[in-house]
């Protein structure tokens, strides 16, 4: 059986990101990549399940399919882990890794399913993000 592979352009840039996301958690890039793809491979049925599209779909990136949402509910102590699996998903195409797919993915998230929450609390987590 033929080992699943995320492009090489998206792997450059994914690599790329994981440089500005370490920088923002105070983490070596090493470490924040070798978590991405650890959740790549815990998750492989469902993150190598489809060929990835020829371009960034932002649509597509923020919308959730029945299958994502069935991922999504399967496991409620690794939730977190599940969504940024999604958001990384989500973000990969042919030609390369949108960075800002992981933000984009996880508001729309937030607006689909999460309720409200005041505007101190906002703030607070956005320091704080998964990303």
């Amino acid at each position: 059986m033929k080992k699943p592979k995320i492009p090489k352009a998206a792997l450059n840039d994914l690599i790329d990101a994981c440089e500005l996301l370490g920088k923002l958690e105070g983490k070596p890039a090493s470490e924040v990549f070798k978590n991405f793809l650890a959740l790549m491979e815990k998750y492989e049925h469902y993150f190598f399940n489809e060929e990835w599209p020829n371009g960034y779909n932002y649509d597509a990136a923020t919308t959730f399919t029945p299958e994502d949402k069935v991922f999504l509910s399967e496991s409620q102590t690794e939730f977190e882990e599940r969504l940024v699996t999604v958001c990384l998903k989500k973000s990969i195409y042919l030609g390369g890794f949108m960075f800002f797919g992981l933000i984009w993915t996880q508001e729309a998230y937030d607006e689909e399913f999460s309720k409200p929450e005041p505007e101190s609390d906002r703030n607070s987590r956005i320091e704080t993000s998964t990303f």
